[in-house]
């Protein structure tokens, strides 16, 4: 969520435990990677009232192997990123 008046550009991504050496996230984040998020409370769009700009987005963080659960020693990171912020989750 924007906690800022401003409009602010975000980035999200996975970054595997072991990226050094080149193995790859056992995990995959959906669409969308990045976006802009509106002002704090959200902002209204002139073109379509009925789709307001809003202020937070959801990310979907799944398994990259279908059907396939990650190893539970795999320490994988989700970093979302704004100019104002930076988020971390392992």
């Amino acid at each position: 969520t924007n906690i800022y008046r401003t409009w602010e550009p975000w980035f999200a991504s996975i970054i595997p435990s072991d990226e050094a050496k080149g193995v790859l996230s056992a995990f995959v984040l959906d669409e969308p990677h990045s976006g802009t998020l509106a002002p704090r409370g959200g902002a209204n769009n002139v073109c379509d009232v009925s789709k307001p700009y809003e202020d937070s987005v959801d990310l979907v963080v799944r398994a990259s192997a279908v059907g396939e659960a990650p190893p539970s020693d795999e320490a994988s990171l989700l970093l979302i990123r704004t100019e104002e912020d930076c988020w971390l989750y392992r």
